[in-house]
């Protein structure tokens, strides 16, 4: 649910709406209470009515009281928002109750059951239905009913005396208890209906209201991930544009030279082309990386699912790192199972996969030092891991490894290129088909990266 500023703070819209409510009913009683005392009169002076005006003027003197201690304690509420909200119920039921007593005692002294004032009840059935709850507004309509039989009942059998008004009604008719019954049945029924179809259209109101704070709140929602995914987008232009222009910088001198015939010395100039070569073949190695890293988020291939066998592709990637492995005197340590493990993917994809994390484990591995991959049936699922005894990643970087163009400190420090998407692929890959990567790494001690992939997963 949204929320709505005022000047007192941040409250609930309902809240607020009940706070305006109980401030704009207070006003419209310094006009009832005008009317209690103008209306009278004028029947005393145009319609010659014989109107007690003495009774009548203590019921607006008593209105205009009780409407200044409402306004009194409603300017309290004011100063203390943390009480408001929680006083505001309680005090609309207040001034409600009071305002029945204020009505009964009019409808008595216009005529009781005869009264033209008794259709204003239903005034305040209609602001209960706006301020409070159903259940709260049929109560009220409930007790304005019993006030009114109450009224009715004590001057039928006598208990409070009977003021007629034969300019307004010709014949008495308090004492006709069909007619009694009647319009009390008629009132209540008036009463009753009232409530029910102002609190339905209120109900109604207030749930539009709520739909439209919820899609405003989606929308803000929305836009801000809308921010997020353009300031992203922003920033992944910027790290390719580095990324690029560095080497293409490079390039761009060494031939320059060439050209300009700064380099006569062949064995020089072969030395410089040898250098824009390895320039271009790092282009195309973060070309190639960079359009891995979009297939992955995009999920876009015609390439076929297939079954692979992953013993299998470990062992030819095996052989594909068997010189930098036997240059670095690193053991490759794997162990064939002996259950078929197997997944169904798009063999590029899990080449990718293994081949980034072996590469990456030979990559910042010491001489000497191990690379382990192991792969397994886990209760139906199946797990890939591969561990090293390399250079590790500082604790505060290994939640960091996964994201685009990142390198730690130490593995710059080691290998001086490398775009730092390697990892970034693995993990968009991996999610491709719904499996869990972790990383488990410490400092100069090594990595062990963990993927499972669950039983029964789907693309």
């Amino acid at each position: 649910m949204g929320q709505t500023q005022t000047a007192r703070g941040t409250v609930n819209p309902s809240d607020a709406e009940l706070i305006a409510g109980v401030r704009w009913f207070i006003s419209l009683r310094w006009a009832a209470g005008a009317g209690v005392l103008i209306v009278p009169i004028i029947g005393r002076a145009v319609f010659r009515i014989d109107v007690a005006l003495a009774l009548f003027f203590c019921v607006a003197a008593a209105i205009f009281l009780c409407n200044a201690i409402f306004l009194f304690v409603y300017a309290r509420l004011e100063r203390r928002p943390e009480r408001r909200l929680a006083a505001c119920t309680r005090f609309a039921h207040a001034q409600i109750c009071v305002d029945w007593i204020a009505l009964t005692l009019l409808v008595h002294l216009s005529g009781g059951v005869e009264s033209p004032i008794l259709p204003f009840f239903l005034f305040h059935v209609i602001i209960a239905a706006l301020l409070l709850s159903r259940t709260a507004c049929f109560a009220h309509a409930a007790l304005a009913s019993a006030l009114a039989a109450a009224v009715a009942w004590g001057e039928a059998v006598g208990l409070v005396p009977h003021l007629s008004y034969p300019a307004i009604v010709p014949e008495t008719a308090y004492d006709h208890m069909p007619y009694v019954i009647i319009k009390l049945s008629f009132l209540s029924a008036a009463l009753f209906g009232s409530a029910f179809l102002a609190t339905s259209i209120a109900a109604r109101l207030r749930e539009r209201d709520a739909e439209l704070i919820r899609l405003k709140d989606d929308l803000e929602r929305s836009y801000h991930n809308l921010e997020n995914v353009d300031r992203a987008k922003t920033e992944f232009t910027y790290k390719v544009t580095h990324e690029l222009r560095a080497p293409l910088g490079a390039v761009q001198s060494l031939l320059g030279l060439i050209l300009e015939g700064y380099v006569a010395d062949p064995a020089k100039m072969r030395e410089y082309v040898v250098r824009v070569q390895a320039r271009v073949q790092a282009l195309l190695q973060l070309v190639t990386d960079l359009l891995d890293l979009a297939r992955g988020k995009m999920s876009v291939s015609d390439e076929h699912l297939s079954c692979i066998d992953l013993p299998a592709l470990v062992e030819r990637i095996r052989e594909l790192y068997r010189q930098k492995l036997q240059a670095g005197r690193i053991a490759f340590v794997f162990e064939k199972p002996r259950e078929r493990v197997s997944v169904e993917m798009r063999l590029s994809d899990c080449e990718r996969i293994l081949t980034n994390l072996i590469d990456n484990a030979v990559k910042y591995t010491d001489q000497g030092g191990t690379v382990a991959v192991d792969v397994a049936m886990r209760g139906g699922d199946v797990s890939v891991s591969v561990a090293d005894t390399g250079i590790g990643i500082p604790k505060g970087d290994i939640d960091k490894v996964f994201s685009e163009f990142f390198r730690a400190d130490n593995a710059r420090k080691r290998v001086a290129g490398g775009s730092g998407l390697g990892l970034s692929i693995v993990k968009q890959l991996v999610s491709r088909y719904n499996g869990v990567l972790s990383v488990q790494s410490e400092l100069n001690k090594g990595t062990h990266i963990t993927i499972v992939f669950p039983k029964g997963y789907t693309i």
